[in-house]
């Protein structure tokens, strides 16, 4: 590879093919307009119409004026990745990050008790989808992310903010016309769901830094270009001999800064509680692991990983032992509570799985998905990984909402008692930098995936760079569970550009994950989910460049997926075949994609969309930018089909900036330092897909060390006697180098009133304040040796 070329938009001009030109098609919308409407609007006539249409704009808060405004122009040097470009640490200087945001009451304090059933609208009125046109004769959304959105007046939001911040969610139907069966009256009620289980431990905790296990454990570079992967799986095996502790690690491995070479296939993580650990992802001063092998058997696609985590074994994936048969007529979509014949078998507390059992009714009515070979059985082998949280009687009340309506008249659905085989757990990987070595441009006899997770429950990959790959730099795959995806990079895909190539964060049969401030460029589908993968799954905060295809579920209906604050930028903005997030019957494409996922949310993306919806099911896109497309490419070989619910596009929904965060606070609130940790400070003031665009993999992205403060507690600062109580604070040290150190951590204050901290030497802890006003402090950590020293600013408004 020639890696000292600028590569912009047609890199190697290796991205040149020919682009569909038939017309577009008009599709039909999922549009209700209650009947009471419809009457008043006769009755009242014109004036009443402008009246609330008034109303409406009213309603609708303006979209945010602060915008991240890249625009995806990626003239960078493409070629700092060379094999030359080691260089020795360097000490990082002490660093002032943006203004910290001011912490100020709310109206009323946000409950940090976890929820299982959200709020609902108490209505069964359907909100009608939105219709907006495709090409706006007034304004370009994609160039003014203000416009005024297209929406009824009678429209009621799917999901906004009720008393006190938190969420409400408003019922809908699944099909135009048609009530649910089995319900009150038959009417709405299903409701998005609660995505914000997904991730390490449910995002509950923050991703533990995990002790290095001594120096048989540490690995040292030789600073010559020999085989490493004795040396490294030698490492990996002797921490997988140590014994589990309390929290179920058995140690990390140190790979220290420099380069390392693997000729040998698959570096292997097979055992429990084992991280792997870089000195950084800096081009110029980490840890770069070099993946030489190719496949010597056939020469043309290499489908080899360089780090395997988990087993691949040959014993399928569920062993049932006792199941009993759903109850219920019809279980909603967003629903955490079901019926079951008997539960008399299970006890809170423990993990099952909810099973979808689905007949030929099912797949004749979702427009005959028999056609492309789609049959019961296949379909009703679908599971979704819950845990039981209280039984009452044969009620069931579960941890995590169901993401696909179960119905009766489909054939219903169990909860089965169950044994994952061979799964591990507590497995992480970080602070690398991994490259492929293709030979040509359009090479694929080198590495496929940087990362891949095999039956892993809770485990990680953060602050890992790639590039080469011709896969991508992760895959998540085997029923693997809770995982974080972080602060990682796939950029210089090399492959042809062709189907089953360049998937940057692919998500397949999996369950809770989160991928969140991500980068993606010269890729196809960069941020993807396969066939049949259940769901919840999350991508927030992501940026994908110079696109060559969609991002979104690809094919064979997956379910429960989350798309929130992502901008894509196609590498030929023209083209219809670009539009950056698919959710559509693909038809026969492939080898029968079908309808490829249902209950997928499109959260203030900016790119063009497709959002179709298919018969008893739903998808939505709210508060989208871009163009809507009608994507003729499947004409030919699937039924034009009715759009899913739009709302406020071409205007973000600028209350509710991530719908992902938001229910994460709802859910485990601000005195949890996991909220902070998953949602920084840069996040909470505006999107980040400039930083992203800006970062291009290098180092550590956003700030190394940052401050949190328990915002839900700030109302009640003062009691009824005007006494100062205890407000939880805390500081998040997210540079691992660091993190390996010893430190020390001071808080200090630098003006306003008086403020009292309880001990200025912990990361955590509390303060009380003297009276109202501005207070200004912060929190300084640096290493016992003085080679590395941080500051994060924080301020109250009492």
């Amino acid at each position: 590879v020639d890696a000292s070329r600028e590569i912009g938009t047609n890199a190697w001009n290796l991205y040149d093919h020919d682009v569909p030109t038939s017309p577009r098609r008009r599709k039909r919308a999922h549009c209700v307009y209650p009947a009471v409407m419809v009457l008043v609007a006769l009755l009242a006539g014109a004036a009443l119409v402008i009246v609330l249409l008034r109303q409406s704009n009213n309603r609708g808060a303006s979209a945010s004026n602060s915008l991240d405004g890249s625009n995806g122009n990626d003239n960078r040097d493409f070629g700092k990745d060379n094999r030359t470009e080691s260089e020795p640490p360097t000490n990082q200087p002490m660093v002032n990050p943006s203004p910290a945001p001011i912490h100020q009451p709310q109206s009323s304090p946000t409950s940090s008790f976890p929820t299982f059933a959200p709020s609902v609208v108490p209505s069964t009125t359907v909100p009608p989808s939105v219709v907006p046109s495709i090409a706006p004769t007034t304004v370009n959304p994609t160039e003014n992310p203000s416009a005024t959105p297209s929406a009824t007046p009678t429209e009621v939001r799917l999901v906004s903010r009720g008393l006190g911040g938190r969420l409400v969610y408003a019922g809908y139907e699944n099909q135009v016309g048609a009530m649910n069966p089995g319900t009150v009256g038959g009417g709405a009620t299903n409701v998005v769901p609660d995505f914000s289980t997904a991730g390490y431990q449910k995002g509950e905790v923050p991703i533990p830094f995990v002790e290095v296990a001594g120096e048989n454990a540490t690995v040292y570079p030789t600073g010559a270009n020999e085989d490493d992967s004795e040396r490294i799986q030698v490492a990996i095996d002797y921490v997988a001999s140590l014994p589990l502790d309390s929290n179920g690690f058995r140690g990390a491995v140190l790979i220290k800064a420099g380069e390392y070479n693997i000729f040998h296939p698959a570096l292997q993580v097979r055992d429990s509680g084992i991280v792997i650990r870089g000195e950084g992802s800096s081009r110029q001063a980490g840890t770069t692991i070099w993946y030489h092998y190719t496949d010597p058997t056939d020469g043309v696609e290499d489908r080899s990983t360089l780090f395997e985590l988990g087993t691949k074994s040959g014993n399928g994936g569920v062993v049932e032992k006792f199941n009993t048969k759903i109850a219920d007529d019809y279980v909603p979509v967003g629903a955490t509570i079901l019926t079951v014949e008997d539960a008399s078998s299970f006890v809170a507390g423990e993990e099952v799985v909810v099973t979808q059992q689905v007949n030929d009714d099912w797949l004749l009515h979702m427009s005959n998905m028999g056609q492309y070979d789609w049959t019961p059985e296949q379909y009703s082998r679908r599971f979704w990984r819950r845990r039981i949280v209280h039984i009452e009687d044969n009620t069931i009340l579960f941890d995590a909402p169901i993401v696909q309506a179960i119905e009766a008249q489909y054939g219903g659905g169990f909860v089965k008692r169950y044994t994952f085989l061979d799964e591990v757990s507590n497995i992480g990987i970080e602070s690398l930098r991994l490259l492929s070595s293709p030979d040509t441009p359009d090479d694929e006899d080198h590495g496929q995936y940087a990362i891949r997770f095999n039956r892993v429950k809770n485990g990680w990959v953060r602050q890992v760079s790639a590039s080469f790959f011709w896969g991508g730099v992760v895959q998540v795959q085997a029923f693997s569970s809770y995982v974080t995806i972080e602060d990682s990079s796939m950029t210089k895909h090399t492959s042809r550009i062709q189907g089953g190539r360049r998937y940057a964060f692919n998500l397949n049969d999996a369950e809770f994950v989160l991928v969140q401030r991500c980068l993606a460029s010269h890729g196809r589908h960069d941020f993807v989910t396969g066939s049949q993968t259940n769901g919840p799954n999350v991508f927030v905060d992501n940026l994908s460049l110079n696109s060559f295809s969609d991002n979104g579920p690809h094919h064979r209906y997956s379910t429960g997926l989350l798309m929130d604050s992502i901008k894509s930028l196609s590498a030929e903005s023209d083209s219809e075949e670009h539009s950056n997030f698919h959710v559509q019957n693909r038809g026969a494409s492939g080898s029968g994609h079908g309808w490829s996922g249902a209950q997928v949310m499109f959260w203030n993306l900016e790119g063009k969309v497709i959002c179709d919806a298919p018969n008893g099911a739903m998808n939505w896109a709210i508060g989208c930018v871009g163009q809507i497309v009608d994507d003729e490419r499947w004409t030919s070989i699937s039924p034009e089909e009715p759009r899913g619910i739009f709302q406020s596009h071409g205007q973000h929904v600028s209350d509710i900036r991530s719908l992902f965060y938001s229910q994460l606070h709802d859910r485990i609130g601000t005195n949890n330092p996991a909220y902070h940790s998953s949602f920084l400070p840069e996040q909470k003031q505006s999107y980040i897909w400039s930083d992203l665009q800006n970062w291009d993999g290098d180092g550590l992205f956003l700030s190394p060390l940052v401050t949190w403060v328990d915002d839900d507690a700030l109302p009640v600062a003062f009691n009824s006697q005007n006494v100062s109580l205890p407000l939880k604070i805390g500081g998040i040290v997210r540079d691992l180098n660091l993190l390996g150190m010893e430190f020390t951590s001071t808080w200090s204050q630098s003006e306003g009133p008086t403020m009292t901290f309880d001990d200025t030497s912990q990361l955590e802890t509390t303060v009380t304040f003297s009276g109202k006003g501005l207070y200004l402090f912060g929190l300084t950590v640096s290493s016992r040796l003085g080679t590395i020293a941080y500051y994060a600013p924080a301020q109250v408004m009492i």
